[in-house]
């Protein structure tokens, strides 16, 4: 299925009955939610996925980090 509004979205489904086409951004912030790094994908793929290559960048840049919290998604 493909958006006619935006076909470079995808499918995302939240449950069994929600759906709809969305991007979904991966964020990584500090404790002050200052942004320092991000990755945007199609709705269909779990951010699970996208996570380790963020958070890559992320210590690539800075590498004074010694912690990580995350949320359940």
């Amino acid at each position: 299925m493909e958006s006619t509004m935006d076909p470079e979205s995808g499918m995302f489904h939240k449950g069994e009955k929600e759906k709809c086409f969305a991007y979904t951004v991966t964020v990584a912030c500090d404790r002050n939610s200052f942004v320092l790094g991000l990755k945007a994908t199609l709705g269909m793929y779990m951010t699970v996925k996208y996570f380790p290559m963020c958070f890559q960048k992320v210590i690539e840049k800075h590498p004074e980090i010694e912690a990580v919290v995350v949320d359940a998604g």
